[in-house]
């Protein structure tokens, strides 16, 4: 169903580093981070990875933390939290739909695309309902349905967000959202045609490529090799053989300016409204932590002293 991907972090192939983006400064040897001002209650920001094994579980280090807080705050509002959560899972659908012409998707992208997207979605993820509305999806929303498909065994449900926010309703602590999901399609609607239908290519004859970096970096984000974690973020080189360079620098600069730089700037008002006020747990993904635009660095700039906590 739409509502196990649409808030997905892309981390898509991508060789080439990118000047204007330092993936390592601040230096991050953690993904727990304590947020403190003086006549501010204590906040933390944790680093995320958006996929989780069968048997991922919270620390309890987490739960103590997300229990002596007033409000989780994550990327987007739990799927179905609120009755405005609910109306913009609607909207989002039908931005992703096509409302304007009659053209189907086969006819924009080939009908070949289309019928292996759909054989990839039966087979390794993304739910019947996806395929059986496919040709009514506009060509940028095929990117958001190349996400759903995740490798198997593991799944955005034991993700280290989604565990958080089923805690957070456990325990009747408020859950929040840095942006609405009505947000979340502006960075895709811009893509260009030719851009989507290369990368439905490299995905279709690739895919093993796809899964390896999936798993690559599950698992350096579970077992804490966050350097490694950052670099291979920084240089996927050797998941994206196919792709020619210019492609390659394609994906790279649109992935951290628009999925990381101009999100983490959209975010910051609302951070900078709440932690005076309330003792909040913010998880968003571990690439939002990086760079100058990062939430570290852009919180510092604002007077904050913010902390690694060793795990």
């Amino acid at each position: 169903m739409l509502k196990k991907w649409i808030f997905s972090l892309v981390l898509m192939m991508a060789a080439a580093f990118a000047a204007a983006f330092d993936w390592h400064s601040p230096q991050l040897n953690s993904r727990l981070w304590k947020v403190s001002k003086s006549g501010a209650p204590d906040s933390y920001l944790l680093g995320t990875y958006h996929l989780g094994g069968r048997d991922s579980q919270l620390p309890d280090h987490l739960k103590h933390i997300l229990a002596n807080s007033d409000v989780l705050m994550t990327e987007v509002m739990m799927a179905g939290a609120t009755e405005e959560s609910r109306a913009d899972m609607k909207a989002v659908l039908q931005q992703m739909t096509n409302q304007t012409d009659k053209q189907t998707l086969s006819d924009k992208i080939g009908r070949k695309r289309v019928e292996r997207l759909a054989q990839r979605l039966r087979k390794e993820g993304g739910g019947s309902w996806s395929v059986r509305q496919l040709d009514r999806f506009e060509p940028w929303a095929t990117i958001l349905l190349e996400i759903s498909i995740r490798p198997k065994g593991l799944s955005m449900e034991t993700g280290v967000d989604k565990l958080l926010q089923k805690e957070a309703l456990r325990r009747n602590i408020a859950l929040d959202g840095l942006e609405r999901y009505t947000d979340l399609p502006a960075a895709f609607r811009t893509l260009p045609l030719a851009r989507i239908e290369e990368l439905l290519d490299f995905n279709d004859v690739h895919r093993d490529q796809s899964e390896a970096l999936s798993r690559k970096l599950f698992q350096l984000y579970y077992s804490r090799n966050y350097p490694e974690l950052l670099a291979l973020s920084a240089d996927s080189s050797a998941y994206s053989v196919g792709l020619p360079q210019e492609s390659i620098d394609f994906w790279q600069h649109w992935m951290e300016q628009e999925l990381l730089e101009k999100r983490n700037r959209r975010w910051l008002p609302k951070l900078l409204e709440q932690l005076p006020k309330k003792r909040l747990l913010v998880a968003v993904g571990f690439g939002h932590l990086a760079d100058e635009s990062g939430l570290i660095a852009q919180l510092r700039r604002h007077g904050y002293t913010v902390t690694a906590i060793e795990e």
